[in-house]
């Protein structure tokens, strides 16, 4: 019975540097859009963010569908390993424009929209960054009667002010 106080204090010690590690080394990001435009929708089923030495994080895999709008909008949060970060990439499963009361198909190129991250963004063990997607995309009538989305996007890192 004298060994249950020591393997409570073992096992609580282990807990906490294991909580600890896991705090110390991840932090939190949050990726927000915030893009006037025409009734243009996107359901996304993927979040990816890119390290400058070279590995792709996923951030999420929820299928997530919204309009760019000039509102501030989540798309995706996590925690993921400190370090820093220079690229997002959206995968897009589905993208469309609303005319006239009509959902047309927008094509994606790649099904991906990528994302440079202006200045990169360097994430500390036990913090969070947040990032604002933003841009001026453009439709493309293709001579197929298509349409396509010409994405100019970037993601810059919002201060803490908003």
């Amino acid at each position: 019975m004298r060994w249950v106080i020591p393997l409570i204090i073992v096992v609580i010690v282990a807990a906490g540097g294991v909580f600890g590690y896991q705090y110390l080394s991840t932090g939190q990001v949050n990726v927000y859009v915030k893009v006037p435009s025409d009734p243009l929708f996107f359901t996304v089923n993927s979040v990816m963010i890119h390290t400058s030495s070279g590995s792709w994080i996923t951030i999420s895999n929820k299928t997530v569908t919204f309009q760019l709008s000039s509102n501030l909008t989540m798309i995706a949060s996590s925690r993921i390993p400190a370090g820093t970060y220079n690229e997002i990439r959206l995968y897009i499963s589905s993208a469309t424009f609303e005319e006239g009361g009509t959902n047309l198909t927008v094509s994606v190129p790649s099904n991906v929209i990528k994302i440079p991250i202006v200045g990169g963004m360097k994430l500390s063990g036990g913090s969070g960054e947040s990032l604002v997607i933003t841009g001026n995309p453009h439709l493309i009538q293709l001579g197929n009667g298509g349409i396509q989305i010409g994405p100019v996007f970037v993601a810059e890192v919002m201060n803490s002010s908003g």
